[in-house]
C-alpha cells in the first residue's frame, strides 16, 4: 500500500504551516524514502536548466575565443606567431 504525499518546499505566509513539515513517524520506510526523494526533487527544481545554460555559455565562449584567434592571426601575424608554440618549434631547429 503506497501513500501519495504532495510537498511544497519554501516559505509559507506568516502563521501558515509549511507543507514540507510532514510527520513521517507513521510512514513505512519506503514511504519515508519517497517523501525525502520528493523533497530533494522539489529543492533542486530548475537545476537541469542551470546546467543547460552553463553549457550554452561554454559553447558561446569557445566560439568567440576562436573568432578572436582567427582575427588576431589575420591582422597581426607576427605577434600571433611569436606567441604560439608552433613558431617556437621552428625557432629551436
Amino acid at each position: 500500500m503506497a501513500a501519495v504525499v504532495e510537498l511544497e518546499v519554501g516559505r509559507g505566509a506568516a502563521g501558515e504551516r509549511e507543507l514540507d513539515e510532514v510527520d513521517m513517524s507513521h510512514l513505512s520506510p519506503e514511504e519515508q524514502w519517497r517523501v525525502e526523494h520528493a523533497r530533494m526533487h522539489a529543492k533542486h527544481r530548475g537545476h537541469e536548466a542551470m546546467h543547460a545554460e552553463m553549457v550554452l555559455i561554454l559553447i558561446a565562449t569557445l566560439v568567440v575565443a576562436q573568432l578572436l584567434l582567427v582575427q588576431w592571426k589575420q591582422r597581426h601575424p607576427r605577434s600571433y606567431n611569436v606567441s604560439h608554440f608552433d613558431s617556437l618549434f621552428f625557432v629551436c631547429q
